[in-house]
């Protein structure tokens, strides 16, 4: 039986990058393939899909490694590399490896796959240098909008929390609105477009592009960026007439936060962190300002949802200061306070001593610095 390395992590170690996903495809039906590797476990419900040593494997369309490679996405992805170590490509493979063009193997590649669109709007993330062949552009141009609604949301997610974690996740939702393919899975992105972020004076952009300027600032975190993408939701929800002003978007935002996580089905610690970075990324920017109790009562609010380091990180990254600096420092201050053994076990008197005395010690430090 026959396997063969395919697809993306051919196409790493030719441009010398260090793969990070392994598949592999088979030339015996899986039955045989579950016979040879008793261990291997199967995945779905259909085309025989296994995990093997912690690698996918799966039987090889068509029958043949060739008819194999032209079923896949993208020139640059249509590779094979055989156990005695020969390459199997398609015949423009290296000529758009080399030009970092990014060429549909087939007209159908999007219809028999709608997913591999975010795909590719995941790829440009990763590198925003590639550029796309004139018949793969109009390809994008003419895919059929409506196919996206039947990708399951496990797979949109999983294309999602991977953009999220490029050097340019704002390329993903940027590729997707400049062909209206926004829509259904990020709706509320589209609708952000052409609404003023706010007066002039602190915004000249609309809601679309201030939330890419945050996104782009907080980029190394997965999980701030899915902060950036919903700080702001609750601004598509203005009143027409209050506009260019956002008054209460931040309450707003929590169920549109929610919902957005809820329908992408995205783990709970997303969940949690879109919801906060709406709810709260206002008085995070306001935090120096604020009365020593309100600071305490926030810096305590983040920690409880464990997303210091990256609230913290959103709230610089939106209000374009380093209050982080303080917010920090502060919260490491109030973490020390123990509460005294005798008011400790007293229910809501115990909290309420205990953020007394955290305020005490904070206004404290001030004074000690004056």
């Amino acid at each position: 039986m026959a396997t063969y390395l395919v697809g993306g992590a051919v196409r790493d170690l030719l441009l010398n990058i260090r793969p990070n996903d392994f598949d592999y495809v088979f030339s015996e039906n899986p039955a045989i393939f579950k016979a040879a590797h008793p261990k291997a476990k199967k995945v779905g419900v259909s085309h025989g899909i296994f995990i093997n040593q912690g690698r996918e494997y799966s039987p090889m369309f068509g029958g043949n490694i060739f008819a194999d490679l032209d079923n896949r996405d993208f020139t640059i992805n249509a590779l094979a590399l055989d156990d005695a170590g020969h390459i199997y490509c398609h015949p423009k493979s290296l000529m758009d490896l080399q030009g970092k063009i990014l060429r549909a193997v087939s007209e159908k590649i999007f219809l028999r796959d709608p997913v591999r669109i975010l795909r590719l709007a995941r790829f440009l993330a990763q590198d925003p240098t590639w550029q796309l062949a004139d018949e793969t552009l109009e390809l994008v141009r003419k895919f059929p909008k409506e196919l996206l609604a039947n990708i399951a949301k496990e797979r949109v997610a999983h294309e999602l929390l991977r953009a999220l974690g490029t050097s340019h996740p704002e390329q993903f939702f940027i590729f997707l609105a400049q062909f209206d393919l926004l829509k259904p899975w990020f709706g509320e992105l589209d609708l952000a477009q052409g609404i003023p972020a706010g007066p002039k004076k602190w915004h000249s952009s609309d809601v679309f592009n201030h939330t890419m300027n945050v996104l782009k600032a907080v980029v190394g975190n997965p999980i701030t960026c899915w902060m950036a993408i919903c700080h702001d939701l609750g601004k598509i929800n203005t009143p027409q007439e209050i506009l260019p002003h956002h008054y209460q978007h931040e309450v707003r935002g929590v169920s549109l936060a929610l919902d957005f996580s809820t329908r992408l089905g995205l783990p709970k610690r997303y969940e949690k962190a879109g919801v906060l970075a709406a709810a709260e990324h206002m008085r995070g920017g306001l935090y120096q300002n604020m009365r020593i109790g309100n600071r305490c009562d926030l810096l305590w609010l983040v920690k409880s949802k464990g997303l210091s380091a990256e609230f913290w990180q959103l709230v610089d990254a939106d209000s374009q200061t380093d209050v982080s600096k303080k917010a920090l420092a502060d919260l490491e201050i109030i973490s020390a306070v123990r509460l005294p053994a005798e008011f400790q076990n007293l229910g809501e008197k115990s909290r309420e001593i205990f953020r007394q005395i955290q305020r005490q010690t904070l206004a404290h430090a001030e004074r000690s610095k004056k």
